[in-house]
């Protein structure tokens, strides 16, 4: 007793909730949705040595830089600059040392240097090395 069709009132209400919930999550108006944030909030211009790179950057100190022209990235571990009066210092968490590059940092804002990682490159010709297998 209590079945339609092979299905018990229990089992109906459960899956009549479910298709609720369901058709309220689709129906959402698309205006509830959050705008997403812009992936990058400043401009900036870096100098590694081999001249002016302008590079994209967001509100994450130690995310990497993007240079629009070629795509390349620059990871940040080391921050000092300044803005107005105050002097930012900062390493990145969990950061033990490494190759890097000092660059100078302008965004019209902050101005100072940045220390960024080096890339390592295989050299020319020979593919880059491998760890494990043989």
């Amino acid at each position: 007793m209590g079945e339609v069709m092979g299905i018990t009132k229990a089992r109906s209400a459960c899956l009549v909730a479910t298709g609720a919930i369901v058709l309220a999550g689709l129906a959402a108006p698309a205006h509830a949705a959050k705008k997403p944030k812009p992936k990058y909030t400043y401009t900036a211009k870096i100098d590694c040595g081999a001249g002016r790179v302008v590079v994209d950057s967001t509100d994450d100190m130690f995310a990497p830089l993007l240079d629009r022209k070629t795509g390349r990235t620059y990871q940040p571990v080391k921050w000092h600059v300044k803005v107005g009066a105050k002097t930012i210092d900062a390493t990145k968490p969990g950061w033990h040392g490494g190759p890097t590059t000092r660059c100078s940092y302008d965004d019209g804002q902050a101005v100072g240097t940045v220390t960024v990682q080096k890339t390592r490159k295989p050299a020319k010709g020979k593919p880059a090395r491998r760890h494990g297998g043989h």
